[in-house]
């Protein structure tokens, strides 16, 4: 994270300012630097990636100072929820020089997957026992080898004996050239204080320019001058440089050893291209800078098919923002179902959602269509009363007699059927199962004597064939 401060004031060495995350972390942004100049920070972007450290920019008058690395590690928040309340602490500590907080933002960067995964550590070290003097600033050098990965976090390890701290200037160069300020007129006389001091971007570690040094006791840890997160995202590989100057005479000292330790992350992958690794990208494979996503699902709009469909990122079966549910499992989705309900169709049919179709009987209509089943067989037996012929003749005789009883069945089925069927029957106004059954009755009645009109006379015969088929049309009438 970055912060952008826009504080004018005649003194700029008057001003201490602190900055502090919801979950209580606090790292110095400036303490005493800028000396006596004017309004240098008036628009200052701190930035632990800048190359200025705020402790030692050179300033001057009405001149913004911008970016400078900050006096602490803004380092120091990664990995907390920046959610929450953010307190900017300032103070004059010096009378005379007044000046305005005129406006101050912070500018996040932040992992909207998970944190890199790790890939390598480097520990290496040297003890070379080398003399420092003033007048004969010198470097020393370690050597990083076949690590993996880009740098995610370093320390340096350092021991300096040294009878007068603040005679001290220190930095260290990495592979790829960019220059951390650890030290540079720290310590003030005091004795020994960086013999085996650590310098990292540590929450709660106190910045070398403003730590409380004893003579002769160890700083165990402090926040360098510059900050390690300025080779964040470097290659680890190569050759790592120490610059050490003691600018006064009078004290002398000597490097007794140093050291680094570097841990790596793998290195972002960006498949689409958009400057967003993949691993905090919404859409991995399709460019999204903005990394829009606005129904908030997780999925950017750019590879969002559904992008204002919180619950689809696709259409589907039944398109955005209509949901693809298939209430009975038939395979069809509710939104294309005209029967959500009834596994065994999808449209109504000829007898409607939650009634079969099937015709059992093979009658040729559904057995759901009891009306129009009852009226099929009465006019089958209709017609077959129709086709009956007198004959005298023995052999037709028969035949006619047989058919007679196999019409007689007939009407047995029928009467049966209309029992059974009767409540699903809309007979007419002045008809009912009963009544319609009594019909079949007489009908059957009929049918038995015009088996024995055949041993009468046609005339007999046609009589009472035509009396039967007034009979099956009286039974056609109230079932129709």
């Amino acid at each position: 994270m970055d912060l952008l401060l826009n504080v004018p004031h005649t003194f700029a060495a008057d001003l201490d300012i602190f900055l502090v995350s919801p979950s209580g972390t606090s790292v110095t942004i400036t303490t005493d630097n800028g000396g006596n100049r004017d309004n240098v920070f008036a628009g200052t972007l701190f930035d632990d990636q800048a190359i200025a450290a705020a402790t030692d920019n050179v300033y001057a008058d009405n001149v913004l100072a911008t970016p400078l690395i900050p006096e602490g590690a803004l380092t120091a928040f990664s990995g907390e929820n920046p959610n929450g309340t953010w307190r900017l602490q300032i103070a004059d500590d010096a009378g005379g020089d007044d000046g305005n907080l005129i406006s101050w933002s912070l500018i996040f960067t932040y992992c909207s997957g998970p944190y890199p995964d790790p890939a390598g550590v480097a520990d290496v070290q040297e003890s070379p026992a080398s003399n420092i003097t003033v007048g004969s600033p010198f470097q020393r050098t370690l050597q990083v080898n076949s690590v993996d990965g880009e740098i995610c976090t370093m320390s340096l390890d350092l021991n300096i004996t040294h009878t007068f701290a603040a005679d001290l200037d220190i930095f260290l160069t990495s592979p790829e050239g960019t220059n951390i300020l650890i030290t540079t007129d720290n310590g003030g006389g005091n004795d020994d204080v960086f013999a085996g001091t650590t310098f990292a971007d540590a929450p709660g570690a106190p910045t070398v320019t403003d730590a409380v040094y004893m003579n002769g006791e160890l700083l165990p840890v402090a926040v360098p001058e510059g900050a390690m997160a300025q080779v964040i995202g470097e290659n680890p590989n190569g050759t790592w440089t120490l610059n050490v100057a003691d600018d006064a005479a009078a004290d002398d000292g000597t490097l007794n050893s140093w050291g680094l330790h570097i841990e790596t992350c793998k290195q972002g992958v960006d498949s689409d291209g958009d400057g967003v690794n993949d691993s905090g990208d919404n859409c991995p494979n399709d460019a999204n800078v903005d990394q829009a996503d606005t129904d908030a699902d997780g999925l950017g709009d750019a590879c969002d098919l559904c992008s204002d469909d919180p619950l689809k990122s696709a259409p589907g079966a039944c398109g955005c923002n209509i949901d693809d549910g298939d209430s009975d499992s038939d395979g069809t989705a509710d939104c294309n179902d005209f029967c959500s309900a009834d596994e065994t169709k999808t449209e109504p049919g000829i007898c409607g959602c939650g009634f079969s179709d099937a015709d059992l009987d093979g009658s040729g209509l559904a057995d759901c269509l009891v009306g129009p089943e009852a009226d099929l067989q009465t006019g089958n037996i209709s017609s077959r009363i129709e086709a009956l012929k007198y004959s005298k003749k023995q052999k037709k005789r028969k035949a006619v007699r047989t058919e007679i009883k196999a019409i007689l069945g007939l009407a047995q089925d029928l009467s049966d059927y209309i029992q059974a069927n009767g409540g699903s029957i809309v007979f007419a106004a002045d008809a009912s199962i009963e009544s319609t059954t009594s019909s079949i009755k007489k009908l059957s009645k009929q049918l038995r004597g015009l088996r024995r009109k055949l041993k009468n006379s046609k005339k007999l015969f046609n009589r009472l064939k035509k009396r039967s088929l007034k009979t099956v049309s009286g039974i056609e009438a109230s079932i129709s």
